[in-house]
């Protein structure tokens, strides 16, 4: 049996358990991270191609398997990164209990890592902008709710994702027809700048975010948050296979300046945004804009040590967006919270201290977990490009001075401190995120030899 197969299989199966039990949270919740979890290991360590010993069977698993004239190949170079996004869902999808998100969030959750997980297996890879497009299809169903109706956003992240999918499909046609090369320079050109359009919509590079601020206002920021992750990874290392697979690409160095330029312009307008938000939620939005900002100045440096940083500042965000969005889903259920947030934190200190230890993580603040990340950006990029190291700085700085500001409006004297009630549970996913964030903050090497694993399939670009 094939390895896509198996992860297709197993996907279907937790998520119709999940279906199954969407009225009963917590069982959903558990047998969705349990699914995810389990397929993240299946991925990453059983051998591929061999015959080895189950329980004293023999088995052989197949990396390759052809449906419909496509393969699906599990290739040294995909297995690290299906496995980052199965590990993604294993610790963001529990959670979906304790914030009472949409009951099909699981269920629909686990697809939407299958479909990514097939736009990395596909060959030829300029398929995946297919299975995106599916991915992105999927989450509408679980941004629109009844407690969340308003579909602008989601009509708009659609129609962006379409565009982006016409586009790479386009770019990939003309790879296969044309047979560009480092002997044609022009044309190679133009498909850059193809390329750089549909690969903008997918990372949601400014000016194509406008869907965000919308579905901001009209979504559970935690299914929000979920759904950001998981698409701008896959589009982080679709860009990432792209460049590894076309030494015409790495050879043009207006790609990797237009990368560079690309994160700077969003890393300074996220903060000049984000100063001027009087909504949690669309705070939360634009300091996830600061964070792909600083990983597009990582991968636009063009150094092996730039992609590795921005692998390591990909594995690191999905803690501190969960725990951020997490402590967020908490105040923004309860509405009167909301409209007056003075005095937040005395009524919910958990989840506050959660969402402002998260924004300080995201600001690579010392002590988070975020820090490690930029530091090492600092020094790669502080000699070749002193502008791009001056806005990560600013990012830093300035984001650093927003968390002061909003602690001193949720933690100043409202209309009364009375606190709201929470039970053990919920405390203990708040708690347990903040200390990770803080654990990892003095000891990055918990997760960071993961991108090693990442970069060796890689071959081209981690050499």
């Amino acid at each position: 049996m094939s390895a896509g197969l198996i992860i297709l299989l197993f996907t279907v199966i937790y998520s119709l358990l999940c279906l199954i039990l969407r009225h009963q949270r917590m069982a959903s919740a558990l047998v969705a991270a349990i699914g995810a979890g389990s397929i993240a290991a299946f991925v990453l360590f059983v051998p591929f191609d061999d015959v080895f010993l189950f329980g004293g069977v023999s088995i052989k698993v197949t990396s390759e398997w052809i449906i419909l004239g496509r393969m699906f190949s599990m290739s040294d170079a995909v297995r690290p990164l299906i496995g980052f996004l199965y590990l993604a869902g294993a610790f963001l999808l529990p959670a979906a209990w304790v914030v009472n998100a949409n009951r099909f969030f699981p269920s629909v959750g686990l697809m939407i890592l299958a479909t990514v997980a097939a736009s990395l297996m596909v060959d030829p890879f300029v398929f995946a902008a297919v299975f995106i497009e599916l991915a992105a299809m999927g989450a509408v169903f679980i941004l629109v709710t009844q407690r969340h109706p308003k579909s602008t956003g989601a009509s708009r992240m659609l129609t962006l994702y379409t565009f982006a999918m016409f586009s790479i499909l386009f770019t990939g046609s003309l790879l296969e027809i044309a047979g560009i090369t480092s002997a044609t320079p022009a044309l190679a050109i133009r498909v850059t700048f193809l390329l750089g359009f549909g690969f903008a919509i997918l990372m949601t590079v400014p000016p194509f975010h406008l869907w965000l601020p919308k579905s901001a206002d009209e979504s559970d920021p935690y299914i929000l948050i979920f759904i950001l992750i998981i698409l701008q990874s896959a589009g982080l290392f679709f860009l990432l296979r792209f460049l590894d697979s076309y030494i015409w690409l790495r050879e043009q160095t207006v790609i990797f300046d237009g990368i560079r330029i690309a994160g700077i312009i969003t890393t300074i307008l996220a903060v000049v945004f984000s100063a001027s938000q009087r909504e949690l939620k669309k705070l939360m939005i634009y300091a996830l804009l600061v964070d792909l900002g600083v990983m597009l100045i990582a991968i636009g440096s063009g150094t092996e040590a730039g992609f590795r940083i921005a692998l390591s500042l990909s594995g690191v965000r999905v803690i501190a967006l969960g725990v951020l969005a997490l402590g967020l889903s908490f105040i923004s259920n309860a509405e009167l919270l909301l409209k007056n947030m003075r005095g937040v934190g005395y009524k919910m200190p958990f989840a506050t201290a959660a969402f402002l230890v998260g924004l300080l993580s995201i600001a690579g603040t010392p002590l988070t977990a975020g820090f490690p990340g930029r530091w090492a950006l600092l020094t790669v990029v502080l000699q070749t490009d002193k502008f791009a190291a001056g806005t990560v700085i600013f990012s830093m700085i300035g984001l650093g001075v927003l968390v002061i500001r909003w602690a001193a409006i949720l933690f100043g004297r409202g209309d009364g401190e009375e606190l709201i009630a929470m039970s053990k549970v919920p405390r203990s996913f708040l708690l347990g995120g903040i200390i990770l964030l803080l654990l990892l903050g003095l000891f990055p090497q918990l997760v960071f030899p993961w991108v090693e694993d990442v970069a060796s399939g890689l071959a081209n670009l981690f050499l």
